[in-house]
């Protein structure tokens, strides 16, 4: 299963000749799961939301749970990273499965939109998600300089 947070409750009572304090006993311990992830991109190219062919990107998933905030992923629960458009390039994760990087293929379409995707199995049947989208970069000359060699 996933994480765990732990709630409880401190009081102190003021009074005109003493202070009492005391610290509630009863924790309540609330189960974190994963719901989703945030996927993003790394590198010195992260700002880009394309890739050109031939090139690269290396993406991370952070787990994140129903409230937004960052959870842990049960022991043995592996993300599985796809591509939407399969025929752009590969995707290949590492052993954690948090961390994956994009090939395009040479011969990839110039604008080609597609999201790398990242789903995980969880043992209750959930299967959190998460998604980037990017596109193949067009590599078409928008300008050049002439320079006078004689």
């Amino acid at each position: 299963m996933g994480g765990y947070k732990i709630y409880g409750a401190i009081s102190v009572v003021v009074t005109k000749y003493k202070i009492y304090g005391s610290i509630l006993i009863d924790l309540v311990a609330e189960q974190v799961e994963v719901s989703s992830f945030i996927v993003t991109r790394i590198g010195k190219m992260a700002s880009l939301i394309v890739i050109p062919p031939g090139g690269t990107g290396t993406f991370v998933a952070h787990p994140m749970d129903q409230l937004g905030h960052d959870a842990a992923l049960p022991s043995g629960v592996i993300p599985v990273w796809t591509l939407s458009v399969p025929t752009v390039g590969t995707i290949v994760a590492d052993a954690t499965g948090l961390m994956a990087t994009v090939a395009i293929d040479p011969g990839a379409v110039a604008g080609t939109a597609f999201s790398v995707v990242v789903t995980a199995s969880m043992p209750d049947g959930t299967m959190p998600t998460g998604h980037n989208d990017q596109s193949v970069a067009s590599l078409e000359v928008a300008s050049f300089v002439v320079e006078r060699t004689a």
